[in-house]
């Protein structure tokens, strides 16, 4: 079912219909139908027939459910140094709402509709939202856009002679800093 879809109620003409929409059990002082109840969220709908100078019929019971949204998926392009990425869902209805901070996306955030290109490793969370289905569940995914490949020396290690020369080879946009008394590399090494 849908937000705002209609239930109708039908029983003896003669007999008042007295419902809940939460769970719990009817009386003769709960709600009197009158007419359509309207769908808001998920719900145990309970009725009971009431009619004075007769026994209250049994409750019968039913359950609803409101459509969930599917959660929304990415779909990514590498375009060199950045990731070129689109968020869909198959709730065509759906408005995407989404963050790049970490943080959890709500009614609030921002609304896709168009390509984010990344230029760094983000983490991007997105929820699908539309006003007749329930909110998706949440994407959260980590996209990486580019990877620096360990260097690699031709000697794997070990005895060297005075003079052997080791080349370091990597990835050919990137600065190889290395040093060569046992301590860490950083970027102001060698």
């Amino acid at each position: 079912l849908y937000v705002g879809d209609l239930i109708t109620i039908t029983g003896d003409e003669i007999a008042d219909i007295r419902y809940t929409i939460d769970g719990t059990d009817p009386d003769e002082t709960s709600a009197l139908y009158k007419e359509p109840v309207v769908i808001t969220d998920d719900m145990v709908l309970k009725a009971i027939a009431v009619s004075e100078g007769w026994q209250t019929s049994e409750i019968k019971e039913k359950a609803y459910a409101v459509y969930v949204n599917e959660t929304p998926y990415i779909v990514k392009t590498k375009d060199g140094n950045r990731m070129k990425i689109e968020l869909k869902s198959f709730s065509t209805d759906a408005k995407i709402h989404y963050t790049l901070d970490v943080t959890t996306p709500t009614k609030a955030s921002s609304v896709y509709s168009e390509e984010i290109v990344l230029t760094k490793d983000t983490t991007v969370k997105a929820i699908a939202v539309s006003e007749r289905r329930k909110d998706s569940a949440l994407l959260d995914e980590l996209v990486l856009v580019r990877h620096t490949p360990d260097p690699v020396a031709n000697i794997a290690g070990g005895e060297v002679t005075i003079g052997t020369e080791i080349i370091l080879s990597g990835n050919p946009e990137a600065m190889i800093y290395f040093t060569t008394d046992g301590t860490e590399p950083t970027e102001e090494s060698t």
